[in-house]
């Protein structure tokens, strides 16, 4: 009896410990499943406001999980800083650097100051002299000055980013130009813009062949669906325009607010946007406010790649590339080898050639082993 006993209870505390490890890991199971359904069924929030005046102030919050996680961008003063918080907390304050050119101005203006410090500090002195004797009219008569020169400031802005605005019209007008005449400009073979765009050509020349595919209908409105899908998933819930523009060209300010207006089908009396025709002026506040859900695109790719025809075409896609990387030779080999030859002045001792005799005819060497020529 005393055997079976404890038998029993070795038993018992066996059971007991699968008991406790199965609940373990059926906890850890459990806790993994949560994260990943929050992380796709959770989405992810963002606002952007921006305004264009007299510089560009932006802000933009991004936020999960009832602002468990939120980040801040925001653009001021022509520095971007970027916050970081869980749980309300500051993680990480990062200060992403100047939006501009103040810092290059702030150096310029600093070489551009003579190196006789000297000859400097006696004119300030001077023009100290000068102003302890100078009556307090003077000092008032000066304040209007200061107002000009901040006006005088503000006008050199808005003509930088006028002409600016005006150069981007200029060069969109000699493209469109030269597109009518059928000038095109020949670039180097060299050239990384022309070799992306050769494999943009290739992947689009891919995809309009696969679209037109008879056998491919079922899978090119799949596609269809689900591009449709995502498309309306990505766009901002809510969006918001408004304000006043003038450029210096009234032909100008007039395309622009047209370009503009062609998203009012979409967003309706959201868009409030006024064209000045008579003087140069910006001064426009946008809003956007949007959510994007992980899980919608993991659905989607799912969805495709379930497909049969999609898959295979991604498939065929793949192994193209994989035979375009293999098919180039290798140059390294044979500049290696070029480059021991004009170091030695010897041919490579492994590249064994036929000498040719004096009537022509190549004589092989005999064997050794069987004593044949």
């Amino acid at each position: 009896m005393e055997g079976g006993e404890r038998i029993g209870t070795v038993l018992a505390i066996l059971l007991g410990i699968l008991k406790w490890i199965g609940i373990i890991l059926g906890g850890l199971l459990a806790l993994i499943l949560l994260i990943v359904l929050l992380i796709c069924l959770v989405p992810i929030r963002y606002r952007i406001k921006a305004r264009v005046s007299e510089g560009v102030k932006a802000k933009g919050d991004i936020t999960w999980l009832l602002h468990l996680i939120h980040v801040t961008l925001a653009a001021i003063n022509a520095q971007i800083l970027c916050k970081v918080k869980a749980l309300g907390i500051c993680l990480k304050k990062l200060h992403l650097g100047n939006w501009g050119d103040e810092e290059e101005t702030a150096e310029a203006d600093d070489a551009s100051e003579p190196e006789d410090t000297g000859k400097t500090e006696e004119k300030k002195a001077g023009q100290k002299a000068d102003e302890k004797e100078e009556p307090a009219g003077k000092e008032e008569a000066a304040a209007p000055d200061g107002k000009e020169k901040a006006s005088s400031k503000k006008k050199d802005k808005y003509e930088a980013l006028f002409q600016a605005l005006d150069e981007r019209e200029k060069k969109k007008e000699e493209a469109r130009a030269k597109a009518e005449r059928g000038e095109t400009e020949e670039a180097s073979s060299d050239d990384p813009s022309k070799k992306t765009s050769e494999k943009l050509q290739e992947l689009l020349d891919k995809v309009s062949e696969f679209w037109d595919d008879e056998k491919n209908r079922d899978a090119v409105a799949l596609i269809e669906r689900q591009l449709l899908r995502l498309g309306k998933h990505v766009v901002p819930t809510h969006f918001l325009l408004e304000g006043e523009i003038g450029l210096k060209d009234p032909a100008a300010t007039g395309q622009l607010v047209g370009k503009i207006y062609r998203f009012y089908p979409l967003y309706g009396d959201h868009i409030r946007v006024n064209g000045v025709f008579d003087r140069q002026t910006v001064n426009l506040y946008t809003e956007l406010k949007g959510r994007l859900r992980l899980g919608i695109f993991v659905e989607i790719a799912l969805r495709l790649l379930l497909n049969k025809r999609c898959r295979t075409w991604l498939k065929q896609l793949l192994k193209k590339d994989k035979k375009d990387k293999k098919g180039k030779p290798d140059k390294t080999e044979n500049t290696g080898k070029a480059e021991k030859t004009a170091e030695t002045g010897k041919p490579d001792k492994t590249e064994k050639r036929d000498k040719p005799d004096k009537s022509g005819k190549t004589e092989k060497k005999p064997n050794k082993k069987s004593g044949r020529k």
